[in-house]
This record gives structure tokens, C-alpha cells and sequence, in this order.
């Protein structure tokens, strides 16, 4: 050998089987890893899975119980109108006709409450599936009644049978005018008798169709030509209820609202108008 030449340092892991077991102790390390990364990412796939399942499970009770709490104001509200309305019938006639409506209030509420019984049950035995519960506010303060302004025209637009009756109802024995439907386009066709237009806009906030009381007293407004009151009833205790209504003008009230919070703020209303 040269003097000059260098001599090569030997690889540290054998390129041949026949070099030595280095080699088949590293394709047993590379194996293992392998074997740890497939398990890793097997792993994470399930967790992601899980959690997936765990959110829409998470999701699905909060649809639920915001469907419930909608649902069972509903009635609530229905059946503290329709105790109001009582209060001013005098012949047994009409006393009859109020607390058969009212009867209907108290059986969709037991429905309702059956439901939520039956979604706390499942959720004790670790179920995952929330029921959907199908129906057919803020507490009020008693204030001194102020007189109404005769003859009000007041456009109601409510999908429920129930609170829409009995909203209407309790509207005429305080002296105003109450034109009810279940749309805009309803209320504005029984309009057309009338010769101005709503002096004052009451509607659910959730109506059929996927179509909101927001909406409809927009369109009310658009064809007026002018910015009617407006109050927005609501069993939906979200803030940004109350923050859109802020924004568009309206007079948010949640869901049962008692008789003497409503008249007084009728009053406060066309005391200003």
C-alpha cells in the first residue's frame, strides 16, 4: 500500500446480509416503525372519528334542546293569552270556547314535557340519539294599564293557531284592531280591505318555511313605504336576536310575555307614534 493513500473506515451498518447482523437489526427497527407509524395514524384516525361523533352528538342535543325551549314556549304563551282573554269573557259561551283553546295549550305542553322526559332518560343510558320534539320571555312587571289607542290597525303574523287566537283575541278586548296571518303575504292580503296601513307590526320571530319575522316585517316596511313599530316575539334567548333587532329597530320580547307587559308597552308605542 502507498504511503499516501487512506485507508477507508469501514460502514457502520453492514450493506449486505453477509456483512454481519447489523443489517437485519436494522430492518427489524425498520419494520417497528413502520409498524409504530401505521398504529400512530390509525390511532389519530379514530380519535378524529370519535370526536367527529362526539360534536355532531354535541350538536344534535343542542338543536334539540333549542327546538325544545322554542316548542314548549309556544303553548306557554298561548295559554297565558288565552288566561287573559278569560279574564274578560263573561257568558259561559265564551268562557267555554276560551278554555277549550286553552285545554289544547296544557296538552302540548304535557307532550312536550313527555319529550324532554324521554331525551333525559336516553341521555342516562348513555344514549346518542336526541328526540325531535314537534308543538303544535321575560317575566312581566304589573304596570298601571294605559288606555290604548282606539281602533289601532295591528298586523299579528304568527304560525301558531294557538298564540296567534289568543294574541288576537286579548288585541280587540283592549280596543284595537288585529289583522292576523300566518305570513306577510296573508296579512297583507286581508289588508287590502282596510284603507291605511298597520299602525303597529307584531310577529313570531320562527315561522313555517324557514322564513323569520324579521323578514316579514321588512317586507311590510318596503311596501309602506315607511318604518312601522315593530316588536319581535321570540322563544329564542340567543344574543344575536337581540342584537339584530337592536340594529333594525325592532322591540324584541321573549317568549310566554305576560299581559300587562305587553299592553303597557302598547301604550309606551302609540304614545310616541
Amino acid at each position: 500500500m502507498n504511503k499516501g493513500a487512506t485507508r477507508a473506515d469501514p460502514p457502520l451498518i453492514p450493506d449486505t446480509p453477509s456483512q454481519g447482523p447489523s443489517y437485519l437489526r436494522l430492518r427489524q427497527l425498520e419494520a417497528a416503525i413502520e409498524r409504530l407509524e401505521h398504529d400512530l395514524h390509525a390511532r389519530t384516525l379514530e380519535l378524529r372519528l370519535a370526536e367527529k361523533a362526539a360534536e355532531q352528538a354535541r350538536l344534535a342535543k343542542s338543536r334539540f334542546l333549542a327546538s325544545a325551549n322554542h316548542d314548549l314556549r309556544q303553548p306557554l304563551q298561548a295559554a297565558a293569552l288565552f288566561l287573559a282573554v278569560l279574564r274578560n269573557r263573561e257568558s259561559d259561551n265564551e268562557r267555554r270556547s276560551v278554555l277549550d283553546r286553552l285545554e289544547q295549550s296544557l296538552e302540548a305542553i304535557e307532550a312536550l314535557l313527555d319529550a324532554l322526559l324521554a331525551f333525559s332518560s336516553a341521555e342516562a343510558a348513555g344514549g346518542q340519539t336526541a328526540p325531535s320534539p314537534h308543538s303544535p320571555g321575560e317575566t312581566a312587571v304589573s304596570l298601571p294599564d294605559p288606555a290604548p289607542s282606539q281602533g289601532a290597525l295591528i298586523a299579528v303574523i304568527e304560525d301558531d293557531a294557538g298564540v296567534r287566537d289568543a294574541l288576537g283575541l286579548l288585541l280587540s278586548d283592549w280596543g284595537y284592531a288585529p289583522v292576523q296571518g300566518i305570513s306577510a303575504e296573508e296579512v297583507l292580503e286581508k289588508l287590502d280591505g282596510f284603507p291605511r296601513i298597520p299602525d303597529l307590526i307584531i310577529a313570531d320571530y320562527q315561522l313555517s318555511g324557514g322564513h323569520t319575522g324579521a323578514e316579514a316585517i321588512d317586507f311590510i316596511r318596503t311596501l309602506a313605504g315607511r318604518q312601522i313599530p315593530a316588536i319581535i316575539l321570540t322563544g329564542d334567548t340567543a344574543p344575536e336576536r337581540l342584537i339584530a333587532a337592536r340594529r333594525k329597530g325592532y322591540i324584541l320580547l321573549h317568549k310566554p310575555i305576560g299581559k300587562d307587559q305587553l299592553r303597557s308597552l302598547l301604550g309606551s308605542i302609540f304614545g310616541r307614534v
